[in-house]
């Protein structure tokens, strides 16, 4: 992709056949990566552990080095993020906040001296919003209460564009859904895009307007939200009747007698083949991600 091509009114990442490997001859972690955020989009990044969501965040914030591909953040090559660029977005790791022995009234002292710009009244409204002590030192906080924190850091410079690895981890789910997705969405009412990974499906699924599903490194399904949802149908058929392959196939499970097949390229076409078919479904983002993984969901 050349940096020409990017359109900055319309999206805040474009990222193009990205590849990351950690060992060279080793397996890729993010193999031709495609991806697509929406300026003032929410987009959430699903898959299970090891899928590469993580390494995609990493790699996107110029943090990894890839072997392939490209990653253009707010106009900026991810390999020559600006200092300019860098402040205006805002990431929350899956790591802790390195400086733990200090209160997170300081923290955010810390972190202000950063920014050219800083808004006490919005970071007021975002500690009352999260719930977080900010006379606590970091190291005196629950897991659950240091993760807000964490993410009160990442959203107090009012970032253009937020980026949040495992954002509720430590996270029990009411505060989840009381706190966490909350606050996503008042973030976007500022113009904020969000990009951020989960494995969470049900939380995903009411706060995000573009989805993105990765296994094994590779975007098996991506887009708006809805559109996902009316692309991917799940087709039981009789073993003798089913064909080698379908347009769009995201998988297949023998099911005794039957077979099921998934397929995110459902059109008017599939609808008259299958007309006969035992069963034709529609599937929430979990059934889709149980389809393709087979792995567990978080609750």
């Amino acid at each position: 992709m050349n940096n020409s091509s990017f359109d900055a009114s319309a999206n805040a990442v474009e990222i193009r056949g990205l590849t990351k490997r950690y060992s060279s001859g080793g397996p890729f972690a993010v193999d031709g990566l495609d991806l697509t955020v929406p300026r003032g989009s929410v987009f959430g990044l699903v898959g299970g552990n090891g899928s590469g969501k993580t390494t995609t965040l990493r790699t996107m914030l110029g943090l990894l080095r890839q072997n392939g591909g490209e990653a253009i953040v707010l106009g900026d090559d991810s390999r020559r993020l600006s200092k300019a660029t860098r402040k205006r977005i805002g990431y929350l790791s899956e790591d802790e906040f390195p400086y733990e022995d200090i209160a997170v009234v300081d923290a955010l002292q810390f972190v202000r001296g950063f920014f050219d710009t800083w808004d006490w009244d919005w970071v007021d409204h975002l500690i009352e919003r999260l719930g977080v002590d900010r006379k606590k030192r970091l190291d005196n906080l629950s897991k659950g209460q240091r993760r807000l924190a964490e993410l009160l850091l990442a959203v107090a410079p009012s970032p253009e564009l937020l980026v949040l690895d495992d954002p509720a981890i430590g996270l029990d789910p009411s505060v989840r859904r009381s706190v966490l997705w909350t606050l996503l969405e008042t973030v976007q009412e500022r113009g904020t895009t969000v990009l951020f990974s989960s494995h969470i499906l049900q939380d995903v699924e009411r706060v995000v307007d573009h989805v993105g599903i990765l296994q094994d490194g590779r975007m098996r399904i991506c887009g708006e939200i809805d559109d996902v949802k009316e692309r991917v149908r799940r087709v039981v058929l009789p073993k003798e009747a089913a064909p080698d392959a379908i347009s769009g196939e995201l998988c297949r499970e023998e099911l005794g007698s039957e077979v099921a097949i998934v397929t995110g390229g459902w059109n008017e076409e599939l609808a008259e083949q299958f007309r006969s078919a035992t069963a034709v479904d529609r599937l929430n983002l979990e059934e889709m991600f149980l389809s393709m993984s087979g792995e567990e969901v978080s609750s």
